[in-house]
């Protein structure tokens, strides 16, 4: 399956890239290199992670302070969350039928 973002979902991870490149190159790289190893995870078995609120599957990473939510159903990424944000802070983007395509 294909994982589509959220828009708003997108943006979360760019900004963490852009947070980790400003400080290292190496812990940005490693921080997408860890996103790319969920994300794999998440497609091929988008109910493999651990039950969240909203329907939503959660796979945290394993170096870095970041979970992805993922909507198993409509293989959206809803939220790219740092682990000390307000839990369910993205709940608002739900229902997902009328998010628009994102990349």
């Amino acid at each position: 399956m294909i994982l589509r973002f959220h828009d708003e979902a997108y943006e979360e991870l760019v900004a963490a890239l852009a947070w980790y490149l400003e400080r290292s190159e190496a812990a940005s790289d490693g921080l997408f290199t860890e996103f790319r190893a969920v994300y794999q995870r998440a497609s091929e078995h988008p109910n493999s992670g651990s039950r969240s609120d909203g329907g939503l599957r959660r796979f945290p990473l394993r170096k870095y302070p970041f979970v992805v939510y993922v909507h198993p159903g409509s293989g959206r990424i809803v939220a790219f969350a740092h682990a000390s944000r307000r839990p369910g802070y993205f709940l608002d983007r739900l229902p997902l039928e009328s998010m628009e395509d994102s990349p």
